[in-house]
């Protein structure tokens, strides 16, 4: 099991730069019975427990039912993530367990916890930024698309350059298949920071099959739907004004799901 938000240090490179309102840990699904049992023994409860919420996030999301435990200052809210894909995805999936062995020891305050390297920690925020840029879900109830979360990623990179635009992370992320969505979050960086070393990576990994989906929103064919403002009207903008009207009785269904389970 890995803690996931202190991966924030890695581009801000100082502790409580970024509030967070949960604490996140990636964990194999062959573990999550385990996990809830020790959350549950230490006086966490699930927020919405009903046994078809269970059943639906176990199938069709990439975390279980949100934890809380309440404290003498504020309410800690637990994510337990077993994914790093969203519900809707169509490829084939990364092993989580082989995922997570990829970790290192980060020291927190004089505790010693374990978080993603480098390299796996970026390609956790790839897809992390990718799913709230597209999910909608988050598209209609959170306005999911900031500046900061291309900042985070831009932050990243020029904090660890020789690393996260080298060959190594392309056939990293060839092997997991993932470089579409690396150019994806990449090409929207580039459209706020302009930055030379991006757009050289981004040339080089560019393919007329990543294009095709830059001005689409979804999470997969089924309910891919094309922008009809450009970029910079979506950007920390209220975006079901801009797509309410081409929602469909699918997409408006499992928007009311989403949110009576995660909402």
């Amino acid at each position: 099991m890995l803690l996931l938000k202190v991966n924030h240090y890695l581009f801000y490179k100082e502790f409580g730069k970024r509030v967070s309102s949960d604490i996140d840990f990636l964990v194999s699904s062959n573990n999550l019975n385990k996990v809830e049992s020790i959350l549950l023994k230490n006086g966490y409860i699930q927020v919405k427990s009903k046994r078809e919420y269970e059943i639906f996030t176990k199938l069709y999301s990439h975390q279980i039912i949100s934890f809380s435990k309440k404290s003498s200052i504020f309410d800690v809210i637990v994510d337990i993530n077993f994914d790093i894909f969203w519900g809707e995805y169509q490829g084939k999936r990364i092993n989580i367990e082989q995922f997570i062995k990829n970790y290192v020891n980060m020291k927190i305050y004089n505790s010693t916890i374990k978080t993603l390297s480098v390299k796996y920690a970026y390609i956790h925020l790839i897809l992390h930024h990718y799913k709230d840029m597209n999910s909608i879900y988050m598209l209609t109830t959170h306005n999911s698309i900031k500046k900061r979360m291309l900042e985070e990623i831009y932050l990243f990179i020029c904090n660890y350059n020789d690393e996260l635009l080298g060959n190594e992370i392309i056939d990293l992320c060839e092997d997991m298949n993932i470089l579409e969505y690396v150019f994806y979050a990449l090409y929207y960086v580039n459209k706020i920071y302009n930055n030379k070393n991006v757009c050289l990576f981004l040339n080089k990994i560019k393919k007329e099959d990543y294009l095709k989906f830059i001005d689409y929103y979804g999470l997969n064919d089924n309910e891919r739907k094309k922008w009809k403002v450009p970029f910079e009207q979506r950007i920390d903008s209220n975006i079901y004004k801009i797509i309410k009207d081409d929602l469909t009785l699918e997409d408006k269904d499992k928007i009311r799901i989403n949110s009576e389970i995660y909402g």
